[in-house]
């Protein structure tokens, strides 16, 4: 997302360091071609071979309303697994017929609110999620589009964190209790059952997976066969892996093409979910070297920005590429880089390579999914700027947070 240019480093035409001047760190930086370019790399090999096929971005990977509106007005629709994201999507296009609800926990009120909204398609996780549907589509007569969302037993191999495909995972709905699910659904006269839904993992590397999993699938499309029951819909989730350092990636021709070719005889639409491999490596978060240190034969380098700002690092032990940005320092160092934040998992990564020092301005990159929209007030610290770059353009499409807005919904009270 950025390039090299006498030895300055620029995001498209925007030099960083004036950025780090007038934005002050820590910030997040997109670029806006690099988004247009990822976009495309999914979109035409998915509808060269799935022409009515949807792609449903997965807002929790990054859900800022400037990227969210590019998306839908771009063809995209949006998977979601929160009533605050279906927010999300109905301020910036008014509807939610191009929404997939996902989520194991969904309460009452966010089901009533999807249901409400009219929304395309509600991916079941529980036999009780789909009872609580049946009586708020009774509460309001209203016909309600469903998908099951099942556990496949397929696991991707990515860290335990994220793999949600796995036996064990909390997520969908086991195999042996599929039928019930089904049948459950087409015993309400409001319930449709339009699709079923499943999602193995997030960073998966190999396209062997998905095939496993679509081979679960098509043998719950034949149980449906055996029950006189037919959907419209497939939604085979995201998961796709981008490059942080060695990371294998997903050949979206190869997928895709696999896809059609199994599933050519169902006449189904498919539904895919990507959100890291469309905005991962459009982001990365700038910050400043305030401290450096020698502790124990180790060299620290300490941040402006912390797990507050990017918690994958402490959360899943990923492992981000950090380069300087200015270089103070005439010599190399390796360092270890931390941030300010009060607890000994507030660490970058080890052994960065950087010929830099205090003052130096540092980039962290593929921050763009799981950075801003995992970050957190903790130890009171206000959310950093989010910075889009339109060629020669800086868009600031959200705001730095106040420090007294950190305290504003609290009441306090004598005691």
């Amino acid at each position: 997302m950025y390039h090299i240019k006498n030895n300055d480093f620029y995001c498209e035409e925007v030099l960083l360091k004036d950025l780090a001047t007038k934005y002050k760190t820590p910030f997040y930086v997109y670029s806006l071609n690099k988004l247009k370019q990822n976009l495309e790399a999914i979109k035409k090999p998915f509808l060269d071979n799935f022409p009515n096929g949807m792609i449903c971005y997965a807002i929790k990977a990054n859900s800022n309303l400037t990227f969210l509106k590019y998306l839908s007005q771009n063809g995209c629709g949006f998977d979601a697994v929160s009533g605050g994201e279906l927010e999300r999507v109905y301020t910036i296009q008014k509807h939610l017929n191009n929404v997939v609800y996902s989520g194991t926990t969904k309460s009452y009120e966010e089901l009533e609110k999807a249901i409400l909204y009219d929304i395309f398609m509600i991916n079941c996780e529980s036999i009780s999620e789909i009872k609580h549907i049946a009586e708020i589509s009774q509460k309001h007569n209203k016909k309600v589009r469903l998908a099951i969302r099942v556990n496949p037993a397929v696991s991707p191999k990515t860290h335990p964190n994220i793999d949600t495909g796995n036996k064990g995972a909390k997520f969908g709905i086991a195999m042996d209790h599929f039928l019930e699910a089904a049948l459950l659904i087409k015993s309400s006269e409001l319930l449709s059952l339009q699709g079923i839904s499943c999602h193995i993992g997030s960073m998966v590397e190999n396209e062997v997976y998905y095939f496993e999993m679509l081979n679960q699938l098509v043998d719950l499309l034949e149980l449906l066969k055996k029950h006189d029951i037919f959907i419209s819909h497939l939604d085979m989730g995201g998961g796709y892996a981008i490059q942080y350092t060695q990371e294998n990636t997903i050949n979206f021709e190869k997928l895709f093409t696999h896809y059609k070719k199994v599933l050519e005889p169902y006449n189904l639409i498919p539904i895919i979910e990507p959100g890291r491999s469309i905005i991962g490596n459009v982001g990365a978060l700038v910050a400043k070297a305030v401290y450096t240190k020698q502790q124990n034969n180790r060299n620290f380098m300490f941040l402006d920005a912390g797990m507050t700002e990017l918690i994958r690092p402490a959360l899943y032990n990923a492992i981000h590429k950090i380069v300087a940005i200015t270089h103070s320092s005439p010599l190399s160092v390796s360092y270890t880089i931390g941030g300010p934040i009060c607890e000994s998992s507030d660490i970058f990564r080890d052994n960065a390579e950087l010929y830099a020092t205090e003052g130096d301005l540092i980039l962290i990159e593929n921050a763009g999914a799981y950075g801003y929209s995992m970050a957190s007030n903790y130890n009171t610290r206000p959310k950093a700027p989010e910075v889009l770059i339109d060629g020669a353009k800086d868009l600031l499409i959200n705001k730095r947070e106040e420090i007294s807005d950190l305290w504003k919904t609290e009441i306090i009270h004598d005691l």
